[in-house]
């Protein structure tokens, strides 16, 4: 499986999956996998996701489904958006359907018809309220919810073979997921278009454009991005100067860095460290 960036997924306290409610107005989440499927169900808002190269433009009331191992990124924009997000590990979903693995789910399932086309949605909503409430014996409940759910899936919204399930083999795609293997081996670098177009074979042009299409973002973005992400983990475990994170991790022009970084966390790296250890002396720059 070629390494775009690996989400290592933690699932929620005393629960076998994960389950958040989120709550953003801008955040982007640059193209990862993982071996968990994951459902987002839209609750207010707008969201944009690219699963495996096709964009998908998310309003209230959809679900989004990324099968096991899909590459994917998912971006919301300035207004407020809220949604559910459930992650299910890959060995679970083994365990309920042997017989039809691998399993794959249809990608968009939207919510604004009426009857068996709301039954997703209602049960991710029984679920939020259960998991808010945390009432005695509980998990009893949210336990069958979530089979009652995959149930609903594998009924009705599973792709079986030969349809989605069987992907045909895209060049373009395995150039680019071995270009984002290599970028995020290699980010801390200067690294210009001219250099990644030579080193997938491709023009310039073309490749600006089938990099844009797989991964959402531009290839300075996608590095900004993982440069951010990067120096955000270190602001959470060094008190080393924010000057030397940012040499350590190939951050050069500030002002722009700072606008990314102001995006992805809504704060400064100054901010966001000052907020974990309410020290201005470990702001030093």
């Amino acid at each position: 499986m070629p390494f775009y960036l690996y989400e290592s997924v933690r699932e929620s306290e005393r629960l076998p999956v994960r389950f958040e409610f989120f709550s953003m107005a801008q955040l982007t989440f640059p193209a990862h996998w993982h071996k968990y499927i994951e459902i987002l169900y839209i609750l207010s808002g707008t969201m944009e996701a690219i699963v495996q190269g096709e964009a998908y433009g998310l309003l209230e009331k959809d679900i989004l489904v990324v099968n096991s191992e899909d590459i994917h990124m998912t971006k919301t924009f300035g207004q407020q958006t809220e949604y559910i997000l459930l992650q299910i590990p890959e060995n679970q979903l083994q365990r309920y359907f042997p017989d039809v693995w691998p399993i794959r789910f249809q990608t968009v399932i939207p919510q604004r018809g009426e009857g068996r086309q709301q039954e997703p949605g209602l049960i991710l909503l029984e679920m939020l309220d259960l998991y808010r409430k945390k009432e005695e014996g509980y998990l009893f409940l949210f336990l069958a919810k979530l089979y009652e759910l995959l149930y609903c899936l594998c009924r009705n919204y599973t792709v079986r073979h030969g349809q989605e399930a069987k992907m045909p083999e895209n060049r373009n795609y395995q150039v680019i997921a071995e270009m984002t293997d290599w970028l995020c081996e290699h980010y801390r670098d200067s690294i210009g278009l001219d250099e990644a177009a030579a080193r997938a074979g491709y023009s310039r042009e073309y490749f600006c454009r089938i990099f844009k299409k797989c991964t959402g973002q531009t290839l300075f973005e996608y590095l900004q991005e993982i440069r951010a992400m990067k120096l955000h983990e270190e602001l959470c475990s060094s008190d080393e100067s924010i000057t030397n994170l940012m040499e350590k991790h190939g951050i050069t022009n500030y002002k722009t860095f700072l606008n990314v970084f102001r995006r992805l966390y809504g704060d400064t790296p100054c901010g966001v460290r000052k907020g974990m250890y309410g020290s201005p002396s470990l702001c030093r720059k």
